[in-house]
């Protein structure tokens, strides 16, 4: 599975995460943050999430990690989103 990120994942290794993000590519004075809350966006909208205002805030927060973590979690909740898991 792939987005404008690249794959999904799964992940075996940190360089993986990196490559995946094309963060090396990003400009020097280019904001991980947004980056990160557009991938977010991306995972829960791909998941079908509907997303309350408080978990629009952890989100915000989340985006503040570095690229690698914020992929991670949202490649898990894509994946999630795919499998139906938490579905009745």
């Amino acid at each position: 599975m792939r987005s404008y990120y690249g794959p999904r994942g799964p992940y075996g290794t940190e360089s993986e995460v990196i490559a995946a993000t094309g963060q090396r590519d990003w400009p020097i004075t280019d904001s991980h943050a947004e980056h990160n809350a557009a991938r977010l966006q991306e995972a829960v909208t791909a998941a079908g999430v509907e997303v309350g205002s408080y978990d629009q805030r952890i989100l915000s927060w989340l985006a503040g990690y570095e690229p690698q973590t914020v992929e991670v979690i949202a490649a898990l909740i894509a994946r999630a989103g795919q499998r139906g898991i938490g579905s009745a």
